[in-house]
């Protein structure tokens, strides 16, 4: 959140999405580490190994990121940095809610990215191994496309809001298509391996609307509340994040029978089923959402 609050700073409102797509595609290197390289070096290294060397790639990105970041741009008055008593604090959050247009943002984006990263991060792997039988490299291949295919989606999607001259049509799209994605992994028995790849790889790709929720989130909002507000629209992201792998897993849970047995495929569609499902309500919720007045129509 602090680099969302550092790019609405630096940037401006209308050049904020094409700069976060860039900032959060970046962000997925993490990703594609997490995949294949993940893979070898456990095996090769030892897995504590591989996290200590992870945890001192953290350690000097933070001490890279403490010597060359600065909070406001040559020129630029700094921000105001007054302490805040406890209920100045809550006054500030209730005004955040209170936000015309927050509420279909929230529906929207605690749907799309939840449930692009319950499959990426809970269910891909085990999916091509039960139902497909590909083995721990092969399946890591899958998931480092996967986290390319993420990459490149964002970069995709990042201009798209200059080029349209929209930002909420550009979401309903990707919604409609992700729903689609997840409809069709749902209602197709046993697929072909190489459409089950192809349609893994369109979850991320077609999911990264997602940056658009957040560059309209920020716009909602003035620069006073820009902090509280971008951290608001994020706070959503992380919910439907925590709640639809819990509750996916219970659905899995529910069609086996022996703790650590593979799932059957009927498991995995139910969850495509029910990933389907939660996406369209949140197209439905977004598509009764009306534009602000806080940013131009242009963007809308």
């Amino acid at each position: 959140m602090s680099a969302v609050f550092l790019c609405s700073r630096w940037f401006g409102v209308h050049r904020f999405t094409l700069i976060i797509s860039w900032v959060f595609a970046m962000s997925n290197i993490g990703t594609l580490a997490a995949a294949t390289p993940l893979a070898w070096a456990a095996k090769n290294m030892g897995w504590r190994n591989a996290f200590d060397v992870l945890a001192a790639i953290t350690a000097l990105v933070a001490l890279l990121f403490l010597w060359l970041v600065r909070d406001d741009p040559p020129g630029a008055k700094p921000a105001p940095q007054r302490p805040q008593t406890l209920a100045q604090v809550w006054r500030g959050l209730i005004d955040v809610w209170r936000t015309p247009g927050l509420g279909p943002v929230l529906a929207m984006h605690t749907s799309g990215y939840a449930c692009m990263v319950t499959v990426l991060g809970v269910w891909a792997g085990p999916y091509l191994n039960d139902v497909h039988g590909l083995d721990g490299v092969a399946r890591g291949n899958v998931l480092l496309a996967m986290g390319v295919a993420q990459i490149v989606g964002l970069l995709a999607f990042g201009p798209l809001d200059r080029v349209f001259g929209t930002r909420k049509q550009i979401v309903i799209a990707g919604a409609a298509a992700s729903v689609a994605v997840f409809g069709t992994l749902a209602l197709v028995p046993q697929p072909p391996l190489w459409l089950a790849v192809a349609l893994m790889m369109a979850i991320p790709f077609l999911s990264s609307y997602s940056i658009i929720l957040v560059a309209q989130g920020r716009a909602l909002f003035p620069d006073a509340q820009a902090g509280r507000g971008v951290t608001t629209v994020n706070m959503a992201q992380v919910v439907g994040a925590t709640v639809l792998p819990s509750l996916s897993g219970y659905i899995v849970g529910a069609f086996v029978d022996n703790p650590g047995a593979a799932a059957p495929e009927s498991a995995y569609r139910a969850v495509f089923a029910m990933l389907a499902a939660v996406s369209f309500s949140g197209l439905i919720i977004y598509l009764r959402s009306l534009v602000s007045q806080r940013y131009s129509n242009k963007f809308s």
